[in-house]
């Protein structure tokens, strides 16, 4: 496994977000996104892990 700890883009942190679902069912995510991505749009990563 490798680890990248310098990223190409300053990122920003959005911690205890919630996500609603159509069945009233609201997910808790923390996000790490680049900062410019508000004006720039960015493809996403998912990684789910049900049992934390």
């Amino acid at each position: 496994m490798r680890y990248v700890n310098d990223l190409p883009y300053e990122t920003k942190e959005e911690e205890n977000v919630t996500i609603p679902v159509a069945d009233g069912t609201r997910l808790a995510a923390r996000i790490w996104r680049p900062a410019s991505s508000d004006q720039d749009p960015v493809p996403a990563i998912l990684e789910y892990i049900p049992y934390r």
